[in-house]
């Protein structure tokens, strides 16, 4: 999207000197805002875009749509996606920009509803797929362009453990393509799978159904073939270390996987936070020696991970030492300091990015809250306009710059133009606030 701006200007002016400032210039955790109110034991799901945060939020077999600013004021609620006892579950949501897709279990099959005026109303006849059968325990999405990767996990039957599966949807065609059991022909399985996507690659992560030890598969789009499965290695304390979440991420030439694992301590159960990484076109993992957190006995406390466009995968996480949940960066292998304290909730939170901002959907576990569904922002500073240009035209100056695709810049009002001249001694005069342009 292009923004444009004409002015006029005197004979004597050489030159328009333009730059930009965004009025809001604060990185950190804004004030919890509430959403609405929901039953106890929902779930969320969330996606961020220039449109504001989504929310898709499950209870008793339906599934619903929300959506706020950026500021949590509430733009939409209640819109039912699949109405209560519909067999309906493990709800995502993702954007592309301008259509929204709602991807999630029916029955038997995945089916992906699609809205085109920001979530009011839904097709959920746009596609579906089958699949193996109805016990599926998780599932997780990617959208990179047009595709939609989505993996699952599901139980095998009887007392066969889990296996994890990966299938891709295109989203001009509605076509379902490269649908694999990840974890075939292995003993224990596996289960929570995530995903990510590099140049070329599907990279994909799961854990063990048995010792809880994480793995990695990639897809090869060139030779359109799939890589033996990668054991990653992790801190493994004597007694009985079991990884409980994982996700892995593309950072720029390095695979990394970011996971919770527990471990008995003299006869207490305690957890950590750290991770593994390995160049993209490796098989060689290194293990991180640092912990970032020690929890002892709150294995039950959640844990996030997402990435923002600067290649910072944020964390957040319960630190012990601390009493609370901190907010912490890594970039390569360097941890930064404390950057905030938002507090996870037991029963379901959703933490998404849109370029640098964070967004963090809640759902509460106790019956008396004002709000059951709450948001929160992590604010970064705004990324500065792309592509920007200066011409004439008609002898008028004229400057286009794209959009910055943020909901809080987006809106309109948080991009400020100011106007210079250059006088023909080559003096850049610049009158501040008073020559604010738009």
């Amino acid at each position: 999207m292009k923004t444009e701006f004409k002015m006029k200007i005197g004979k004597f002016v050489f030159a328009l000197f333009v730059f930009f400032s965004a009025t809001i210039f604060s990185q950190s955790w804004n004030t919890e805002t509430g959403v609405i109110i929901i039953p106890p034991n929902t779930k969320v799901e969330s996606f961020a875009d220039r449109n504001g945060n989504h929310i898709v939020y499950e209870y008793n077999g339906g599934i619903k749509y929300a959506r706020t600013s950026a500021s949590g004021t509430v733009q939409a609620s209640n819109i039912v996606i699949e109405s209560e006892g519909s067999n309906s579950s493990l709800a995502n949501i993702v954007s592309d920009g301008t259509n929204l897709f709602a991807v999630y279990k029916k029955n038997a099959e995945i089916k992906v509803a699609k809205s085109t005026d920001f979530g009011n109303n839904w097709n959920t006849n746009f596609s579906s797929r089958t699949i193996d059968n109805t016990t599926t325990t998780s599932m997780k999405t990617e959208i990179k362009g047009n595709d939609i990767h989505v993996v699952w996990s599901l139980y095998r039957g009887g007392y066969w453990p889990q296996d994890a599966y990966y299938i891709k949807f295109n989203i001009q065609n509605a076509s379902w393509s490269n649908n694999k059991n990840l974890t075939e022909n292995t003993d224990y399985g596996g289960k929570n799978p995530t995903v990510a996507v590099s140049e070329g690659k599907v990279h994909t992560a799961y854990v063990d159904d048995m010792y809880g030890k994480p793995y990695t598969r990639d897809y090869i789009a060139s030779n359109n073939s799939w890589e033996a499965q990668q054991l990653v290695p992790i801190y493994d304390y004597p007694l009985n270390t079991k990884v409980l979440y994982q996700k892995v991420f593309v950072q720029g030439i390095n695979l990394h996987l970011i996971y919770k694992a527990a471990y008995d301590y003299h006869m207490e159960g305690r957890t950590y936070m750290s991770h593994s990484y390995r160049a993209l076109n490796s098989t060689t993992w290194t293990q991180d020696q640092a912990f970032i957190a020690v929890d002892n006995n709150l294995s039950d406390k959640q844990s996030l991970a997402v990435q923002t466009v600067d290649g910072n995968i944020h964390v957040v996480f319960y630190d012990n030492g601390l009493s609370q949940f901190v907010h912490k960066t890594i970039n390569g292998t360097t941890w930064s300091g404390v950057l905030g304290y938002p507090v996870l909730k037991n029963l379901s939170n959703s933490l998404k990015a849109n370029n640098n901002d964070l967004y963090l959907t809640k759902s509460h576990d106790y019956p008396d809250a004002s709000y059951s569904m709450t948001y929160r922002q992590y604010d970064a500073y705004p990324l500065a306009p792309q592509n920007f240009a200066g011409t004439t035209e008609n002898n008028h100056p004229k400057i286009t710059w794209s959009a910055v695709n943020e909901p809080d810049v987006y809106s309109g009002g948080n991009i400020k133009v100011y106007r210079g001249y250059q006088d023909e001694s080559g003096n850049l005069l610049y009158g501040g606030e008073n020559n604010l342009w738009k």
